[in-house]
């Protein structure tokens, strides 16, 4: 598997290529990045910098995000289906992360404050811890 850093990600989703399968994105910056429309199942996340990153309408089954900043991530209409949001900054939920259409069945999340996260109209679980 190639190593994957923030200019090769770039160089990616500017020519509209796909990810290697099970891509590691741990602990990386991909802050701002555009995701949207991308298979993403069973990537890894964990640790990575997600501040104001868009995954609208991607596909992010089972897909790891313990420990990463979700500050302003957009997940709208995106498979969140068994992604597990463990242990991520207890700011997150309070900073606008936008779970509406997502569908979060089997979703692990703990350890955080939902109160002002958009998650309106989602399918499958309700954000309380």
């Amino acid at each position: 598997m190639t190593k994957l850093t923030r200019k090769k990600i770039e160089k990616i989703l500017k020519n509209g290529k796909a990810f290697e399968k099970n891509a590691n994105f741990k602990n990386l910056d991909l802050s701002s990045f555009d995701f949207s429309g991308y298979n993403l199942e069973n990537f890894n996340f964990e640790g990575a910098n997600l501040y104001y990153t868009k995954f609208t309408n991607c596909n992010l089954k089972n897909a790891n995000f313990k420990d990463c900043n979700l500050i302003g991530t957009c997940f709208v209409s995106a498979n969140l289906r068994g992604a597990n949001f463990n242990h991520c900054d207890e700011t997150i939920i309070n900073a606008g992360v936008d779970f509406n259409y997502a569908n979060l069945r089997g979703a692990i999340f703990n350890k955080n404050d939902n109160s002002n996260s958009c998650y309106n109209k989602t399918y499958g679980k309700s954000l309380t811890t």
